[in-house]
């Protein structure tokens, strides 16, 4: 069976619609979203933003909310935040919030970010989150070094 081709009149008229179809969806086209710049969606910005929790939070939060739930997805939460907490005591959480937080610039997400990933150097650090390579060095550095250390006596 041979193929069909459409005729030039409607080749020319599927091409006109596709480029007008295409010219509008870039002008109504949201900026694209990119972590490493700190650009993030509509849904993720002002107080949710603000919001950002990390997963030794998380963890702290389900521990205390547990009713002996039996809903497998709480369950399988609960082991997540379990295996990948960094801190296990609440109080060195919010410790390491607070050193964070005192870097001068650091975003919600960045501060998040740092307290999951726990970096050992500013160069680690900068490496897995690329946004900080705009951050004042020495000063992300101190506080690398201090959360590393609570971290490493922590109880």
């Amino acid at each position: 069976m041979a193929a069909v081709s459409p005729s030039p009149s409607l080749h020319r008229l599927i091409l006109t619609r596709w480029r007008n179809m295409s010219a509008r969806h870039l002008r109504n086209k949201p900026e694209d979203e990119d972590a490493a710049q700190l650009k993030f969606g509509p849904e993720f910005s002002g107080a949710t933003q603000e919001a950002c929790l990390m997963t030794s939070e998380v963890k702290f939060l389900l521990e205390q909310h547990d009713q002996g739930s039996s809903n497998p997805i709480y369950k399988k939460t609960l082991q997540y935040v379990n295996d990948f907490s960094r801190f296990k005591e609440y109080d060195t959480t919010s410790q390491v919030r607070l050193i964070y937080g005192g870097v001068e610039g650091l975003n919600p997400f960045e501060i998040v970010q740092l307290a999951n990933l726990v970096p050992s150097s500013y160069e680690e650090a900068k490496a897995l989150i690329p946004s900080l390579s705009s951050k004042n060095e020495d000063e992300l550095e101190a506080a690398i070094r201090q959360v590393v250390q609570i971290r490493k006596y922590q109880g």
